[in-house]
């Protein structure tokens, strides 16, 4: 493996173990993939579960940053699952493979105090040039 693979490698297996599947080298990929449902097992996806049941108590926004995409999707899964959310609704994601109208409807939405999305989920791509998410209360970096 070369720098940027062992980069990439380490910032996957940060957010879920799991994640790390999706390599060539694991031998036991069986063992990585039953971690999948539990979120616990991933520090990032932890922390961003826990952060985002704080934030709901309070009635506050939630935007999660990622650089890669894979760990955006199973964040976003994970919601799914725990929260039964629904992309489009509770939860929003952005990622620079989105037309600019998909990405500027997710930022009216989030920004919107009377829809019900709760979570927006963006690649640092999607996300670099100037955008404007002033309901966002909670910001972290998966």
């Amino acid at each position: 493996m070369n720098h940027l693979d062992r980069t990439n490698l380490m910032s996957l297996i940060s957010v879920h173990p799991s994640l790390a599947a999706e390599k060539d080298f694991f031998v036991n990929k069986t063992a990585l993939m039953e971690l999948e449902s539990n979120p616990d097992a991933g520090v990032k996806v932890k922390f961003v579960m826990e952060l985002i049941c704080s934030s709901m108590l309070l009635h506050e926004k939630v935007l999660v940053f990622c650089e890669y995409i894979p760990p955006l999707r199973f964040i976003m899964k994970q919601l799914e699952h725990k929260f039964s959310w629904m992309e489009g609704k509770e939860m929003l994601y952005m990622d620079g493979k989105r037309d600019v109208k998909d990405r500027q409807s997710s930022i009216s939405s989030f920004n919107n105090p009377r829809r019900e999305a709760k979570v927006l989920l963006a690649s640092t791509r999607a996300c670099a040039k100037g955008i404007n998410l002033a309901r966002a209360s909670r910001i972290c970096f998966a």
